[in-house]
């Protein structure tokens, strides 16, 4: 084993134990906000703000578990809603709205985000309230969705990901692309659930090591991308 994936089996370990802990005390999911400069360095190879921009211009991007994100004027929500870029926020939290802006402007905080709160964010009808096995966005009207923090970390369960595993496949056009930080090397993750197994066959995955320079917010791991066949 390579010291990358050493690195990220470390990181994956670590934060499963975070949510394990997390579980225990009551917590079902930690909602927070990621700035737009966080998403460049998972997602994008630390590319400029503008450079990113221009590649997802004419996309359709869907954020998977973006918490309060939109409320937050440093997010890549509002800063490609600014642009005018089909940018979705999914997270079922996003229903409820924001109920307790001090506790989750904290909680941004501590994520790296220091963006304005905007009680009324622009872009609400892209903030979508639902669970990610059940988008309502057409067929294959998707190019690229991004998950940071949420699958295989906070939702571990196989029939649970299969469902969201096939939509996704439904969702996406071919050549589009999933997303997901943080991973350990693929080879660790398992797959017991046949549904599950079926529906990642959908798709051609590769990995990239992600250093963010942030360790506390986004540890050092891979990013996986799985690319719709």
């Amino acid at each position: 084993m390579g010291w990358k994936d050493g690195i990220a089996r470390t990181t994956y370990l670590t934060l499963r134990a975070e949510v394990v802990a997390a579980r225990w005390i009551g917590m079902s999911m930690l909602s927070t906000s990621r700035s737009f400069g966080l998403y460049r360095r998972i997602f994008f190879e630390g590319r400029t703000a503008q450079e990113v921009l221009n590649t997802v211009r004419n996309e359709v991007v869907v954020d998977i578990g973006c918490g309060f994100t939109p409320y937050f004027s440093d997010s890549m929500f509002q800063t490609c809603e600014a642009e005018g870029i089909a940018f979705y926020g999914v997270d079922p939290v996003l229903a409820e709205g924001m109920r307790s802006p001090w506790y989750s402007r904290t909680v941004a905080h501590l994520a790296g985000s220091f963006g304005r709160y905007l009680q009324h964010p622009p872009g609400q009808e892209r903030m979508l309230g639902v669970y990610a096995d059940a988008i309502p966005l057409e067929t294959a009207c998707v190019d690229r969705i991004l998950a940071s923090m949420s699958l295989f970390i906070w939702v571990d369960d196989e029939e649970v990901l299969a469902g969201i595993f096939t939509e996704f496949a439904r969702l996406l056009r071919v050549g589009g692309q999933v997303h997901i930080y943080p991973h350990p090397p693929w080879k660790h993750l398992s797959c017991k659930n046949p549904r599950l197994q079926q529906a990642l066959d959908t798709f051609d995955i590769a990995q990239t090591f992600v250093i963010t320079g942030n360790p506390v917010a986004a540890p050092p791991a891979y990013r996986t991308i799985f690319t719709k066949r």
